[in-house]
Protein backbone atom coordinates (compact mmCIF):
# COMPACT_ATOMS: atom_id res chain seq x y z
CA UNK A 1 0.00 0.00 0.00
CA UNK A 2 1.35 3.40 -1.02
CA UNK A 3 1.94 5.94 1.74
CA UNK A 4 0.40 9.40 1.58
CA UNK A 5 3.83 10.95 1.11
CA UNK A 6 4.52 8.73 -1.90
CA UNK A 7 1.20 9.72 -3.44
CA UNK A 8 1.84 13.43 -2.77
CA UNK A 9 5.27 13.19 -4.37
CA UNK A 10 3.91 11.47 -7.50
CA UNK A 11 1.10 13.98 -7.89
CA UNK A 12 3.54 16.88 -7.53
CA UNK A 13 5.59 15.39 -10.36
CA UNK A 14 2.47 15.40 -12.54
CA UNK A 15 1.28 18.92 -11.71
CA UNK A 16 2.76 21.70 -13.92
CA UNK A 17 4.27 23.59 -10.94
CA UNK A 18 3.16 26.95 -12.29
CA UNK A 19 1.92 27.87 -8.77
CA UNK A 20 -0.97 29.74 -10.42
CA UNK A 21 -3.58 29.05 -7.68
CA UNK A 22 -6.32 28.55 -10.27
CA UNK A 23 -7.16 25.29 -8.53
CA UNK A 24 -8.09 27.27 -5.41
CA UNK A 25 -5.06 26.17 -3.39
CA UNK A 26 -2.04 28.21 -2.29
CA UNK A 27 0.35 26.25 -4.49
CA UNK A 28 0.81 22.95 -6.34
CA UNK A 29 2.09 21.23 -3.19
CA UNK A 30 -1.07 22.14 -1.25
CA UNK A 31 -3.27 20.82 -4.06
CA UNK A 32 -1.24 17.61 -4.21
CA UNK A 33 -1.67 17.07 -0.47
CA UNK A 34 -5.43 17.61 -0.67
CA UNK A 35 -5.62 15.15 -3.57
CA UNK A 36 -3.65 12.55 -1.67
CA UNK A 37 -6.09 12.80 1.23
CA UNK A 38 -8.99 12.78 -1.23
CA UNK A 39 -10.50 16.03 0.01
CA UNK A 40 -10.75 17.68 -3.42
CA UNK A 41 -11.30 16.87 -7.09
CA UNK A 42 -8.79 15.81 -9.72
CA UNK A 43 -10.05 18.18 -12.41
CA UNK A 44 -9.05 21.56 -10.95
CA UNK A 45 -5.71 22.02 -12.73
CA UNK A 46 -6.61 23.98 -15.84
CA UNK A 47 -2.97 24.24 -16.91
CA UNK A 48 -2.54 20.46 -16.96
CA UNK A 49 -5.93 19.81 -18.55
CA UNK A 50 -7.52 16.40 -19.19
CA UNK A 51 -4.28 14.44 -19.25
CA UNK A 52 -3.16 15.69 -15.86
CA UNK A 53 -6.62 15.13 -14.35
CA UNK A 54 -6.69 11.51 -15.54
CA UNK A 55 -3.20 10.81 -14.19
CA UNK A 56 -4.06 12.34 -10.82
CA UNK A 57 -7.32 10.41 -10.58
CA UNK A 58 -5.49 7.15 -11.19
CA UNK A 59 -2.80 7.82 -8.58
CA UNK A 60 -5.13 9.20 -5.90
CA UNK A 61 -7.96 6.76 -6.65
CA UNK A 62 -10.39 9.56 -7.47
CA UNK A 63 -13.18 9.79 -10.08
CA UNK A 64 -12.03 10.60 -13.61
CA UNK A 65 -13.44 13.81 -15.05
CA UNK A 66 -13.57 14.50 -18.77
CA UNK A 67 -13.48 17.84 -20.53
CA UNK A 68 -11.30 19.76 -18.10
CA UNK A 69 -11.27 23.37 -19.20
CA UNK A 70 -7.70 24.35 -20.04
CA UNK A 71 -6.21 27.84 -20.33
CA UNK A 72 -3.82 28.96 -23.08
CA UNK A 73 -0.20 29.41 -22.05
CA UNK A 74 1.12 32.95 -21.92
CA UNK A 75 4.05 35.00 -20.67
CA UNK A 76 3.58 38.26 -18.81
CA UNK A 77 5.09 41.47 -20.14
CA UNK A 78 5.33 44.83 -18.36
CA UNK A 79 4.65 47.99 -20.36
CA UNK A 80 7.39 50.52 -19.56
CA UNK A 81 5.18 53.60 -19.79
CA UNK A 82 2.78 52.40 -17.12
CA UNK A 83 5.21 50.90 -14.60
CA UNK A 84 5.59 53.00 -11.43
CA UNK A 85 8.06 50.68 -9.69
CA UNK A 86 5.69 49.69 -6.90
CA UNK A 87 7.20 46.14 -6.57
CA UNK A 88 3.74 44.57 -6.19
CA UNK A 89 4.38 42.20 -9.10
CA UNK A 90 7.80 41.25 -7.70
CA UNK A 91 6.20 40.20 -4.43
CA UNK A 92 3.37 38.34 -6.18
CA UNK A 93 5.52 36.35 -8.62
CA UNK A 94 5.95 32.85 -7.13
CA UNK A 95 9.11 32.02 -9.08
CA UNK A 96 11.06 35.32 -9.01
CA UNK A 97 10.50 35.94 -12.70
CA UNK A 98 10.24 39.73 -12.29
CA UNK A 99 13.35 41.88 -11.99
CA UNK A 100 13.50 45.44 -10.74
CA UNK A 101 13.54 47.55 -7.59
CA UNK A 102 11.37 50.08 -5.81
CA UNK A 103 10.62 53.20 -7.90
CA UNK A 104 12.46 51.68 -10.86
CA UNK A 105 10.95 50.04 -13.91
CA UNK A 106 10.33 46.30 -13.65
CA UNK A 107 10.70 43.63 -16.32
CA UNK A 108 9.55 40.03 -16.66
CA UNK A 109 12.26 37.43 -17.29
CA UNK A 110 10.46 35.65 -20.11
CA UNK A 111 12.32 32.35 -19.80
CA UNK A 112 11.44 32.10 -16.09
CA UNK A 113 7.77 33.09 -16.37
CA UNK A 114 5.31 30.25 -15.73
CA UNK A 115 2.30 32.24 -16.91
CA UNK A 116 0.60 32.04 -13.53
CA UNK A 117 -1.04 35.45 -13.94
CA UNK A 118 -0.66 36.43 -10.28
CA UNK A 119 1.14 39.64 -11.23
CA UNK A 120 -1.85 40.79 -13.28
CA UNK A 121 -4.11 40.81 -10.24
CA UNK A 122 -1.90 43.09 -8.12
CA UNK A 123 -0.67 45.66 -10.67
CA UNK A 124 -2.23 49.04 -9.69
CA UNK A 125 -1.74 50.59 -13.13
CA UNK A 126 -2.74 47.59 -15.29
CA UNK A 127 0.55 47.87 -17.15
CA UNK A 128 1.12 44.10 -17.34
CA UNK A 129 0.04 42.42 -20.55
CA UNK A 130 -0.17 38.75 -21.53
CA UNK A 131 1.52 37.37 -24.60
CA UNK A 132 0.26 33.97 -25.71
CA UNK A 133 2.99 31.50 -26.61
CA UNK A 134 3.06 28.33 -28.63
CA UNK A 135 5.07 26.45 -26.00
CA UNK A 136 3.59 23.19 -24.77
CA UNK A 137 4.76 23.95 -21.23
CA UNK A 138 6.43 26.66 -19.16
CA UNK A 139 8.91 27.86 -17.96
CA UNK A 140 11.42 27.70 -20.77
CA UNK A 141 14.41 27.54 -18.44
CA UNK A 142 15.30 24.10 -17.09
CA UNK A 143 18.89 24.51 -15.90
CA UNK A 144 18.05 23.87 -12.23
CA UNK A 145 16.90 20.37 -13.11
CA UNK A 146 18.94 17.38 -14.23
CA UNK A 147 15.97 15.45 -15.57
CA UNK A 148 16.38 14.46 -19.23
CA UNK A 149 12.75 14.94 -20.30
CA UNK A 150 12.17 18.64 -21.01
CA UNK A 151 8.69 19.00 -19.56
CA UNK A 152 9.62 17.23 -16.35
CA UNK A 153 12.77 19.36 -16.15
CA UNK A 154 10.69 22.52 -16.57
CA UNK A 155 8.38 21.44 -13.74
CA UNK A 156 11.26 20.72 -11.42
CA UNK A 157 12.97 23.98 -12.35
CA UNK A 158 9.81 25.95 -11.55
CA UNK A 159 9.32 24.06 -8.29
CA UNK A 160 12.87 24.85 -7.19
CA UNK A 161 12.45 28.51 -8.09
CA UNK A 162 9.28 28.58 -6.00
CA UNK A 163 11.03 26.94 -3.05
CA UNK A 164 13.82 29.51 -3.27
CA UNK A 165 11.24 32.31 -3.16
CA UNK A 166 9.60 30.77 -0.09
CA UNK A 167 12.94 30.47 1.70
CA UNK A 168 13.62 34.14 0.95
CA UNK A 169 10.22 35.10 2.35
CA UNK A 170 10.53 32.87 5.42
CA UNK A 171 14.20 32.62 6.50
CA UNK A 172 13.31 30.88 9.77
CA UNK A 173 13.55 27.09 9.62
CA UNK A 174 12.83 24.31 12.09
CA UNK A 175 16.44 23.12 12.01
CA UNK A 176 18.16 26.31 13.07
CA UNK A 177 15.20 28.08 14.77
CA UNK A 178 16.73 31.46 14.03
CA UNK A 179 14.64 34.43 15.15
CA UNK A 180 14.35 37.08 12.50
CA UNK A 181 13.60 40.49 13.99
CA UNK A 182 12.05 43.29 12.01
CA UNK A 183 13.27 46.83 12.20
CA UNK A 184 10.63 47.88 14.75
CA UNK A 185 11.66 45.11 17.12
CA UNK A 186 15.30 46.09 16.75
CA UNK A 187 14.50 49.73 17.47
CA UNK A 188 12.43 48.75 20.51
CA UNK A 189 15.26 46.59 21.80
CA UNK A 190 17.75 49.39 21.27
CA UNK A 191 15.45 51.82 23.11
CA UNK A 192 15.02 49.42 26.02
CA UNK A 193 18.75 48.86 26.22
CA UNK A 194 19.43 52.59 26.23
CA UNK A 195 16.82 53.19 28.94
CA UNK A 196 18.31 50.38 31.00
CA UNK A 197 21.78 51.83 30.63
CA UNK A 198 20.47 55.22 31.73
CA UNK A 199 18.87 53.69 34.82
CA UNK A 200 22.09 51.89 35.66
CA UNK A 201 24.08 55.08 35.14
CA UNK A 202 21.78 57.09 37.43
CA UNK A 203 21.89 54.38 40.05
CA UNK A 204 25.70 54.21 39.85
CA UNK A 205 26.00 57.97 40.26
CA UNK A 206 23.76 57.92 43.33
CA UNK A 207 25.80 55.12 44.93
CA UNK A 208 29.06 56.93 44.18
CA UNK A 209 27.75 60.12 45.81
CA UNK A 210 26.60 58.23 48.89
CA UNK A 211 29.96 56.49 49.20
CA UNK A 212 31.79 59.83 48.88
CA UNK A 213 29.70 61.38 51.66
CA UNK A 214 30.35 58.36 53.89
CA UNK A 215 34.09 58.66 53.27
CA UNK A 216 34.00 62.37 54.15
CA UNK A 217 32.11 61.64 57.37
CA UNK A 218 34.57 58.91 58.40
CA UNK A 219 37.51 61.25 57.68
CA UNK A 220 35.92 63.99 59.77
CA UNK A 221 35.43 61.64 62.74
CA UNK A 222 39.06 60.45 62.53
CA UNK A 223 40.27 64.06 62.61
CA UNK A 224 38.16 64.81 65.69
CA UNK A 225 39.58 61.78 67.53
CA UNK A 226 43.17 62.75 66.71
CA UNK A 227 42.67 66.32 67.91
CA UNK A 228 41.18 65.11 71.18
CA UNK A 229 43.99 62.58 71.62
CA UNK A 230 46.82 65.03 70.96
CA UNK A 231 45.17 68.13 72.39
CA UNK A 232 45.05 69.98 69.11
CA UNK A 233 42.87 73.02 68.63
CA UNK A 234 39.93 72.57 66.30
CA UNK A 235 39.95 74.58 63.13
Amino acid sequence: MKSKQDIIKKIEQILPQTQCRRCGFADCASYAKALAYRTTQANLCTVGGDKTAQQIAEIADLPVYQGVQSVPLFIARIEEDGCIGCTACIAACPVNAVSGAAKLMHAVIADECTGCGLCLEVCPTDCIQTVEVKDNFLPRNTFLSRLPEKQSAAKEHAALRYQQKQIFRQPETVSDKKITLNINQLLNQAGQKTASQKRISVKSNELAEQELQQQKERSHQRNLRRREQYGLDSE
